[in-house]
């Protein structure tokens, strides 16, 4: 699903003298415009902490300043590698808030871990309704992930990324 839209235009001027042609100047302006949506992932919130044991909380945007449809997409949030052992997925889901370009919120929903397109113990994937795909909306999610800290005797990062069918990506830590 290619929901990218990307605009290009050649603009070019010529301007000179009606008494001297010798005087011509030239310029040409290319614009290219890419509405390819965008995503971006917090650094993740400690909102319980059981003294060894964290819970984070994460949040994904994506398509933040919507101008084309995401329907049929893909967002897929990975936990690194290096954080595998001590972090994984917790709570019941992931929470969705889908807006309009204007900021209106359409709708939230709740999405158990069971009920994603794939969801194992160090990744997830949420596939965009099909039903969004005249609109142009703005997709916020958020979720917990649980991280065990014990026998850790210094600091130690945690991260998680995201990406999209779209070709976009970023970490949060």
């Amino acid at each position: 699903n290619d929901v990218r839209y990307i605009s290009t235009s050649n603009n070019k001027v010529e301007v000179w003298s009606r008494t001297d042609e010798s005087d011509k100047v030239t310029n040409e302006v290319n614009t290219t415009i890419d509405y390819t949506p965008d995503v971006a992932k917090s650094n993740g919130t400690i909102t319980v902490d059981n003294g060894d044991k964290k819970t984070i909380t994460w949040t994904i945007e994506a398509n933040k300043k919507p101008k084309v449809s995401m329907g049929g997409a893909t967002i897929t949030d990975t936990i690194a590698e290096s954080s595998r052992g001590i972090m994984k997925y917790s709570g019941n889901g992931i929470h969705v808030v889908v807006k309009n370009a204007s900021g209106a919120t359409i709708r939230t929903n709740d999405i158990a871990w069971n009920e994603l397109t794939n969801k194992t113990d160090s990744t997830w994937t949420y596939t965009v309704p099909e039903s969004d795909k005249d609109n142009a909306y703005s997709y916020t999610i958020s979720y917990t992930t649980e991280a065990d800290f014990k026998g850790k005797t210094s600091f130690t990062e945690v991260d998680n990324g995201v990406s999209t069918s779209f070709g976009g990506s970023d970490t949060g830590d």
